[in-house]
């Protein structure tokens, strides 16, 4: 028997994982294609749900919860390149009851160099009548965890960005 989560047992955890980029997924000419960014996104999301909190979204698919796309903002700053480490960095903007938006940041391997961010809103179903629903309790819980209070100033994923980009300089 599980054992219930509560925000008191909850610690912030790594945000940020590593890839490669790989060869299949690019353009002739080395470059990432620009579809492929979002799918790098949503499998590094994806792992940051289950290497952190143990959430397998195909599980929870299972269970009749899903997460559905609402839309997506994405800003392509710099080249990702065929075989280049990268590092994607998950934070959740806003919380809802049935939806969240959630900010993904690609970065080279040092971190020295943003290469693409994406802000995405999706909303929570039950995937037995496709109808909105409010987040399980320890999904909820998690999403909690990795919200960044700070990006919710920002209105749009260019307003965050120009505040990134200062510590790029």
């Amino acid at each position: 028997m599980t054992q219930p989560i509560s925000l008191d047992t909850l610690v912030v955890k790594p945000r940020k994982l590593n890839y490669k980029v790989r060869f299949n997924d690019c353009d002739p000419m080395g470059h990432l294609n620009n579809s492929k960014y979002i799918d790098y996104f949503i499998n590094g999301m994806e792992d940051f749900m289950f290497v952190n909190y143990n959430i397998e979204l195909s599980k929870e698919l299972k269970k009749g919860t899903g997460w559905v796309v609402r839309d997506h903002q994405i800003l392509y700053l710099k080249p990702a390149k065929n075989h280049d480490e990268i590092k994607i960095e998950i934070a959740f903007v806003k919380l809802l009851e049935k939806e969240f938006e959630v900010e993904m940041r690609m970065y080279n391997h040092s971190k020295e160099k943003i290469l693409s961010m994406m802000r995405s809103n999706f909303s929570c179903i039950d995937s037995s009548v496709g109808r909105r629903k409010a987040h399980p309790e320890h999904f909820f819980f998690a999403a909690y965890n990795a919200l960044n209070p700070d990006l919710a100033e920002y209105k749009t994923l260019e307003e965050s960005y120009r505040a990134l980009r200062k510590n790029f300089r």
